[in-house]
């Protein structure tokens, strides 16, 4: 009678597996994007501030201007739901920035997409420089994050 249950109990968990779990699949433009993404952390006046921020201009999509550089940039606060990103700067000159509807396509191409998250996107001059360095200024703090062109491209 033990054997029976044992094997009832076997086939019911076989029963469940899937030989080809969609689930676990990423489509092509989300693995170019997390690896092209940036992480930083930072607590403003009591609140977490966690950014991400993804480097476009490799991402070969429909919604990438290769013209200019562009960077997306998902930001998350726990307990604010107003972001005031202040201002930007791509290898210190000036960026202009563009609030992103978090439905749209271009903020879903975020590795780390989430509909609580604010979305911008930051867009200045092509440049030729080896490294790209982005600065912007969240709630008067400033973050910072490199993106190394060798690496990238």
């Amino acid at each position: 009678m033990r054997f029976l249950y044992l094997v009832i109990l076997a086939f019911a968990f076989l029963g469940c597996e899937t030989k080809n779990p969609k689930h676990f699949e990423i489509s092509k433009i989300k693995e170019q994007a997390l690896i092209q993404s940036k992480k930083q952390e930072l607590f403003v006046s009591n609140n977490r501030v966690l950014l991400i921020a993804t480097y476009l201009n490799p991402i070969k999509n429909k919604h990438v201007n290769p013209s200019k550089e562009q960077i997306l940039i998902n930001i998350y606060i726990t307990k604010s739901k107003k972001v005031q990103l202040e201002d930007a700067r791509i290898n210190a000159k000036k960026a202009s920035i563009k609030k992103i509807n978090a439905n749209s396509d271009l903020a879903k191409m975020s590795p780390n997409y989430s509909k609580w998250s604010k979305y911008f996107l930051i867009q200045a001059p092509k440049t030729n420089s080896r490294n790209l360095n982005l600065k912007i200024k969240i709630h008067s703090s400033e973050f910072s994050l490199d993106f190394p062109r060798e690496a990238l491209n």
